[in-house]
Formats: C-alpha cells, structure tokens, sequence
C-alpha cells in the first residue's frame, strides 16, 4: 500500500531535497494525519535510478487509451540502460515547478527529469501507526458511499492507505456488507459462503462463532490467495463489558520486529507456516495452505502478513533444530503485536463496520458473557477490483492528483 492515496486530499509537494546525489526527498503537506505522522510536512524519499529510469520521457511513444498517467512507452529499455544509470547518474539541480505541479531534476549527463507530483504521490512510501490511531480513525459515511462517486473513491483512497476504515451510519440490518461490496465490485466467496454471520453459536466451525477471546490474526491464511480485505458490520453490539475490537498494523510490528529482533524477523520471512481449515459451513471443506508469516516485495519491504495462532495447522515442515528458533520468533512477534503502543482497542456501535486490510491489519475481540448478544455480519472483497474500481473513478471524476 501506498501513502499516495492518503496525499490525494489537498496534496502539494512543499519542497524537495537531494541527499548524497543518489536519493531525491520531498516534503508535502496533505489534508488528512494519520496516527504517528507528524504535524508538520513529511518528507519521503526516492531512489535516482527509480526516478530517472520512470520519468516521462519526451521522446517516448504516448499508449492509446484513456488513462494519460500511464508510463507512456520508453524509447530505451531500462534494463539494457540500468547499468549506464547507476554509474553516471548524479543529481545536479533539484527544482520544484508550482505551476505545472511538477518536480524538476537536472542530471550530471546534462539530461532534464519532470515528474509530476501525482507520480511522486504514487511512489512514495507507506506510513504506518499504533495505538493511537484510535484518537483520529479513518471514518466514512455509508449512504454517501452508496451514492456518491466520489464519497467512493475517497473511502477507498483511505482504506488502501491506512489499512482500516471505520464505516458509520449503515442501517442494523443484515445484506448491508454486500451493498457496500457491490458499489466497488462483487464479494469474495469462502468456505463460509459470500458472507457470513459473527453470532455464538451452538456447534460453531470457527472460533469466532464463540463468545471466547479471539486473538490477534490475519483471516483464511490456508487459501493459496487470502481475501484482500474484510468486512464486520456490526448489527447488534454487547451490553455489559466485553465484545471489544483490536486491531494492529501487522506492517509496523514487522518492522519493529526487523529492529529489535533482527533473527526472529528473518525466520518470519524465509520459514513457512502451516495453516489449516476443517469442519462444515457453507460446505464440507479441508482447507490447507503454507504461508510466510511475513512476505517481502523483491526490494525487501513488507508486503503482506499472515498470522492465526488459532488457524496453525499441526503439522510443521521444518527442520528439528529449526522448530523452536520459529516457535520463539513467532512468539516475539505476538508479544510486540499485544504492546499498548500497538493494539488499538474500541468497541464498536450498532450501525457501524469496520473495513480493513487483511493483507495488513491484524484483528482480534475480547470475550463477552455467554447470556449476552452480539451480532455481526461479514465478508470480503479483493484489492485487484478495489484497485481497478479506484482507477476508474479517478478517470470518471477527472482526478488529477
């Protein structure tokens, strides 16, 4: 995910800075914070050989369609290029144009780089939060989502770069998740149907059908392609103590992870965990699949996290001398997760639905009394329709930054 979206209220590029000729940073000013951003502009860097070698050329051969942001075809292949870039290229003057929104770089091999702030925007980096996030939550407002584009749009621009947002006004019936869904795309169906129904039931097949404590996870780790975000409206809320939310951003506990436990963060990322799903739903299923507890793009940084103490098949394929230096990363893992600087913690109302990404935000409850109601409904919906659905919006409603 990208802080792109999060800049795309009221989004200015104040000044740019170049540090030891190989990285550009600019700082921006936005109208919208989130968690631990600070108050003033944030400053974002970005690589020569990123820069120089996705610029918009003026040589280039335009695309046909619609969409006049696409890189337009490069009249010279980055690759067979790459090599004359990382050994000439270094920044010379670094200028910003305010009238043409664009960043201006003047190279030591005497070429000239624009880059418009929207593709600055769209490749900066993701800024992560804690706790505190529970002070200033990304809201929504159902009807307007329902029926305004750009009400949409915004929603989603939130949700892609917070990872949660907290939906409010939707009518305490069930079928609202499905309509939400529908404005962006269709649901995602599971082993649990399209969607599904949190109460405590009887003879559930999965935990969250309890009134127990649920811990912090990721949700259906055991499909080969886990939904890109969940829904939980919430229908019917508890009335005495209990029934409480927790979420976590899995992207900065993994990171935190990286800096205090350089060797737990490794195992995470190179050994993986089985997980499994058997019972009756929607269906008969038996549900098994192997996933890195956390996933890194092929530039190092954290992608995507996949844990569920609860849903940890047990079977481990893993060397013998490896099975306990795992069990202790996991452990370091859950235990930064539960810290009070990282759990947020709230209770949601009756008429409100919590979206987020479960590629990112891991979610958990604490237990309520067994003669006490709760009622929520859910499902899923992937961030390949999100992302083309966003695209078209901004096509549609001329969205230039």
């Amino acid at each position: 995910m990208a802080l792109s979206v999060l800049l795309r209220q009221r989004f200015a590029v104040r000044e740019i800075t170049s540090k030891y000729s190989r990285a550009v940073g600019a700082s921006y000013s936005s109208g919208y914070r989130v968690g631990n951003m600070p108050t003033g502009p944030e400053t974002l860097p970005y690589q020569v050989v990123l820069t120089r070698t996705t610029e918009q050329q003026p040589n280039a051969i335009p695309r046909a369609g619609f969409y006049p942001q696409v890189v337009a075809a490069r009249r010279f292949t980055t690759l067979s290029e790459n090599r004359k870039v990382q050994e000439s290229t270094v920044m010379g003057k670094v200028a910003l144009n305010g009238a043409a929104r664009m960043v201006e770089v003047e190279w030591s091999d005497g070429g000239v780089s624009r880059f418009p702030y929207v593709w600055l925007r769209d490749n900066c980096q993701t800024q992560l939060w804690g706790a505190e996030l529970v002070h200033n939550l990304p809201k929504a407002d159902f009807p307007a989502i329902l029926t305004h584009d750009r009400a949409l749009h915004d929603f989603l621009a939130l949700l892609d770069s917070v990872g949660l947002v907290l939906v409010q006004k939707v009518p305490c019936d069930v079928g609202q998740v499905e309509r939400l869904a529908n404005r962006v795309a269709y649901l995602r169906p599971t082993n649990f149907g399209k969607e599904f129904v949190v109460v405590n039931k009887p003879n559930p097949s999965d935990l969250a059908y309890t009134t127990g404590k649920l811990g912090l996870h990721t949700d259906l780790n055991f499909y080969d392609h886990k939904p890109g975000v969940q829904m939980l409206h919430c229908i019917e809320q508890t009335m005495r103590e209990g029934g409480e939310s927790h979420l976590v951003d899995g992207f900065s506990v993994a990171y935190q992870l990286k800096e205090e436990n350089p060797d737990a963060f490794r195992l995470l990322t190179t050994l993986k965990v089985n997980f499994c799903n058997v019972g009756l739903d929607f269906h008969k299923f038996f549900l098994r699949q192997r996933q890195h507890t956390i996933s890194l793009n092929d530039q190092g940084e954290v992608q995507s996290v996949s844990f569920s103490d609860q849903a940890r098949d047990s079977i481990l394929d893993l060397p013998a001398d490896q099975v306990q230096p795992f069990y202790d990363a996991l452990k370091a893992f859950d235990t930064i997760m539960y810290l009070p600087r990282n759990c947020l913690r709230f209770k949601m109302a009756a008429g409100e639905m919590i979206v987020f990404d479960n590629t990112r935000t891991l979610h958990g409850r604490s237990a309520y009394s067994l003669d006490d109601i709760r009622h929520l409904q859910g499902g899923y919906f992937d961030w390949d329709e999100i992302y083309s659905r966003m695209r078209v919006l901004k096509i549609d409603l001329g969205i230039k930054d």
